[in-house]
């Protein structure tokens, strides 16, 4: 009681200060109510959004395996990676080109997974069309090391993966499927040649559906 009629008597003493400390009080308790309802809100639907979208990751061959061919590598005469390149069988040179793969098995079992919704098995590789001429700009590197544009025009990097309708840049919509349809891992069984090209590269080169 003896706190209550202090609390008066100050209040009649200086009524404006008090109505004015009375509404900061009043501003910043609505101000903390109102955020902690926006963050009570945002925790909610980012559950909802999570539950949707999803984590997204990679298998890709450890760094530390690819350093441990390079160390190797090196560590060779050039008289002996000549040696090794004109012995090399047909198994040998596939065994060459693929050893910085994936293994499809561990690929299909990954892929097996209940968590696992969606999935591409994605390839990437420069390959020369001496027909075609690229109209990408020159990488860093390139110009790093003083290579002539020429050099470098009928190169094209090209990615090949299982499903282009479940590829993250359709699905982000940065990439716009303009004529034709997505290939399927139907085409890569039945070893169907289905390739999807950008439409600036199309146009300069005259390519069409069915080239």
């Amino acid at each position: 009681m003896r706190d209550i009629s202090r609390g008066l008597k100050s209040f009649a003493r200086r009524p404006l200060a008090s109505l004015l400390l009375v509404f900061l009080l009043a501003v910043c308790l609505t101000f903390a109510l109102t955020m902690l309802a926006v963050r009570m809100s945002a925790e909610d639907r980012l559950e909802e959004v999570k539950s949707r979208v999803g984590n997204y990751g990679e298998l890709r061959v450890s760094s530390s395996y690819r350093m441990q061919v390079f160390e190797e590598e090196r560590a060779k005469s050039q008289a002996q990676r000549s040696r090794e390149a004109r012995t090399m069988g047909e198994e040998e040179m596939q065994a060459e080109r693929t050893r910085f793969l994936v293994p499809e098995d561990i690929a299909d079992s990954f892929s097996a997974l209940p968590e696992v919704s969606a999935y591409d098995k994605v390839i990437t590789a420069q390959i020369k069309f001496p027909e075609l001429t690229n109209s990408e700009i020159m990488s860093l590197e390139a110009l790093r090391r003083g290579i002539q544009a020429q050099s470098y025009a009928n190169y094209f990097l090209v990615e090949g993966n299982t499903d282009g309708a479940s590829a993250a840049d359709f699905a982000g919509g940065y990439k716009r499927l303009v004529e034709g349809s997505f290939f399927t891992y139907a085409d890569h069984l039945n070893s169907n040649p289905v390739a999807m090209v950008e439409k600036s590269v199309a146009e300069e080169n005259g390519l069409g559906l069915g080239d």
